[in-house]
């Protein structure tokens, strides 16, 4: 539960994906671990545990514990595609729903989510070393690449809208139009 000080459930839902990831960071692999199990339904804990299993994957490099990273991995990518998928986007669009800021907000979050466990999860096949593994880790990132990058252009547009201008330096690092 939230305390009353906190804005919400996804502020303590942050705090412990931080603290998980600030346990791994300083070596306490098991103790993460049990944070995490502690909160299995929350999407920001979820996204916390998988970064802590796949960083722990890589410093280990143990079959077994690759294995459960990439499950994980699949599972929230499954997870997010599906809450920002194509039959969402077109259902909203013909019944016109509008989007409150507060839902925009947590599509946008979901989506780089959604790149970042693709990246990891790419990661992981490539280090298979298995020519499969290449074609499959390069596809999987350019998958990403391109949910990073629709997000990005969502977000520009966003702060467009906000701001009127667009920031200094940004608008040729992911200029559609160059790609």
């Amino acid at each position: 539960m939230a305390s009353k000080k906190s804005k919400g459930p996804t502020t303590t839902e942050w705090d412990i994906a931080r603290t998980g990831i600030s346990l791994l960071l300083n070596n306490k692999t098991e103790e993460a671990e049990a944070l995490f199990t502690g909160h299995p339904h929350s999407f920001h804990v979820k996204a916390g545990r998988c970064f802590v299993l796949f960083m722990n994957a890589l410093m280990s490099f143990e079959d077994d514990k690759l294995q459960q990273a990439m499950l994980l991995l699949r599972d929230m990518e499954r997870e997010c595609a599906n809450d920002i998928g194509w039959l969402k986007s077109m259902k909203n669009r013909v019944f016109r729903a509008e989007e409150s800021s507060k839902e925009y907000v947590n599509k946008l979050e979901r989506q780089i989510v959604l790149a970042d466990s693709q990246v990891c999860s790419a990661i992981l096949t490539l280090l298979q070393q298995e020519l499969t593994g290449y074609v499959r880790g390069g596809w999987m990132l350019r998958k990403a690449w391109r949910v990073y990058q629709h997000a990005y252009v969502q977000i520009l547009q966003l702060y467009r809208r906000t701001f009127g201008t667009v920031p200094s330096g940004i608008q040729t690092i992911f200029n559609p139009t160059n790609l």
